[in-house]
């Protein structure tokens, strides 16, 4: 049986853009409330994704989590 990646990440990106999933809106409340992560956009310099790429993006995802479940707003 063979998978069908592209297709697989294709139906989730789908699901994903029907709920909204990455929209982010501003309600003006308190700063505190909010957590910013900037993260640079890919593809890196060289073109190529390394160890070091690969090491780097799951902090990022561990903060962001961390911080919606301490009741942040994270953008």
């Amino acid at each position: 049986m063979e998978l069908d990646i592209r297709g697989m990440e294709e139906s989730v990106k789908r699901l994903w853009d029907d709920l909204n999933l990455y929209s982010f809106k501003y309600d003006g409340g308190s700063r505190e409330q909010y957590f910013t992560i900037d993260t640079p956009p890919p593809p890196t310099i060289s073109g190529k994704m390394h160890m070091g790429h690969a090491f780097s993006y799951p902090h990022q995802d561990f903060i962001a989590r961390y911080k919606r479940m301490r009741g942040y707003r994270v953008f």
